[in-house]
C-alpha cells in the first residue's frame, strides 16, 4: 500500500487527513465530498485541485495533484500523484516524520473563481524510496 491515511475533524468544517507515502510510488485516493448535511454534493460544473508544499509560505508548490471530479452526482473526486512525481519529493531523512510537508484540496467553479472551497488538508509525510 503506498498511502496511509490518518483522519481528524477540524474546528472550521474542513476535514484534516495526514498521509503517509512511500517516495516513487504511484500515490491514489478517492475523496467524497459532502454537505453539512451529510449528503454527497453535486460537482457538476466544478473542478478540484490539490498542491504539496514544504511551508505555507512557499511561493511554488512541490507537487500539485491530478484532481479529477470522477463521479460528479455522488460528490467523488480521484486524487492521484505519478510515482516519478513522488520519487522527485524530497525524503532525505530515514525517520519519515521529519519529511514532512503540507497539502491541500479544493473544489471550485472554474467559470466563477469567487467560490473555491478547501475541503481536505493536512500533513504529508514521506517515507524514503529504497528501490530507485
Amino acid at each position: 500500500m503506498a498511502l496511509t491515511l490518518m483522519k481528524n475533524e477540524d474546528v472550521n468544517g474542513v476535514i484534516t487527513v495526514d498521509i503517509v507515502g512511500k517516495q516513487g510510488d504511484r500515490w491514489a485516493f478517492e475523496v467524497t465530498i459532502t454537505q453539512a448535511d451529510g449528503s454527497a454534493m453535486d460537482l457538476t460544473d466544478y473542478a478540484a485541485r490539490g498542491q504539496i508544499k514544504k511551508s505555507l509560505s512557499d511561493a511554488a508548490p512541490v507537487a500539485s495533484f491530478v484532481c479529477v471530479i470522477s463521479a460528479p452526482a455522488t460528490g467523488k473526486v480521484a486524487v492521484s500523484l505519478s510515482a516519478e512525481t513522488t520519487r522527485a519529493i524530497q525524503a532525505a531523512s530515514a525517520d519519515y516524520t521529519k519529511n514532512k510537508y503540507i497539502y491541500d484540496i479544493e473544489v471550485y467553479k472554474p467559470l466563477d473563481l469567487s467560490e473555491v472551497t478547501t475541503y481536505l488538508r493536512g500533513n504529508l509525510y514521506v517515507i524514503p524510496e529504497v528501490t530507485t
